[in-house]
């Protein structure tokens, strides 16, 4: 398995259920160009992000089961679209996805702050005065109390917490956000070149999200859902935008239920 982080987020996002899934499969935890540990790339649009993780999932000796949250998600999906024979299952956890016609999103303030950071040069500096603001801490918290719902557990905030320490000193921090911000903003403002990606991909997929998503609309995804109507769905009760921080064994159980009801078992 592949783990795909989203948008701010990094390797450490999986560590609560990367040990139960590594039970079932080997499993390989990604920093995206320009995020966690990763030195960006010439450009951190989301084309750039595919390029990094076609790497990876070339590198394996069989297809992957890729598991993308977010901003992941949907660089999981054009992955899976662009070289179908690197992917064997999709996980798609609250994956970025457009809004309906006429649906608002569900957290202006959240929506607001994403667009202004989208915006070159200006997202930048908003994301580095936010950095200089505040201590790593804080700004660990201040994320998790806007996407997520339940509590994130104390050592995931810890590790996130150290990883945003080492990240303080990386000059590129801010730039490689606004990147990829733009990037998928331009994704989901154009719907149609979404649902006909979504509609090329012949894997075995499962999107999962919380019902209460700050973030992704969950009536995005069903939206989502009534294009691939074969894709399966499961939603968790209670939770934000990342289930596997905010229900590590659920999710973790939910995802290789699934892959047993596909018909593929896990792989060491």
């Amino acid at each position: 398995m592949i783990l795909v982080h989203g948008l701010g987020g990094s390797h450490v996002n999986w560590s609560q259920v990367a040990p139960r899934l590594s039970a079932h499969a080997r499993v390989l935890a990604i920093d995206l160009p320009g995020f966690g540990l990763s030195a960006p790339a010439r450009h951190g649009d989301l084309e750039a992000h595919v390029v990094a993780l076609r790497s990876v999932a070339g590198a394996q000796q069989e297809p992957m089961t890729l598991i993308g949250n977010s901003m992941g998600g949907l660089v999981a999906m054009m992955l899976a679209a662009l070289h179908p024979d690197l992917v064997s299952e999709l996980v798609l956890v609250s994956p970025a996805a457009p809004l309906p016609r006429f649906v608002p999103p569900p957290s202006p303030r959240i929506a607001a702050q994403l667009l202004l950071q989208s915006v070159p040069g200006v997202g930048a500096a908003f994301t580095n005065a936010f950095r200089t603001r505040l201590t790593p801490a804080q700004q660990v918290h201040l994320a998790f109390s806007s996407i997520a719902v339940r509590p994130v557990s104390p050592d995931a905030i810890d590790e996130a917490v150290d990883l945003a320490r080492i990240r303080s000193t990386f000059p590129w921090v801010g730039t490689a956000f606004s990147e990829s911000a733009a990037s998928v903003r331009s994704w989901l403002m154009r719907p149609g070149k979404y649902m006909e990606m979504t509609r090329s991909i012949d894997k075995p997929t499962l999107v999962i999200w919380g019902d209460h998503d700050p973030v992704v609309s969950p009536q995005a995804l069903e939206s989502l859902l009534e294009h691939r109507p074969d894709w399966q769905a499961s939603v968790f009760a209670g939770v934000g935008h990342v289930p596997q921080l905010e229900s590590p064994v659920q999710f973790a159980d939910t995802v290789i239920e699934w892959l047993a009801r596909v018909g593929i078992p896990g792989r060491k």
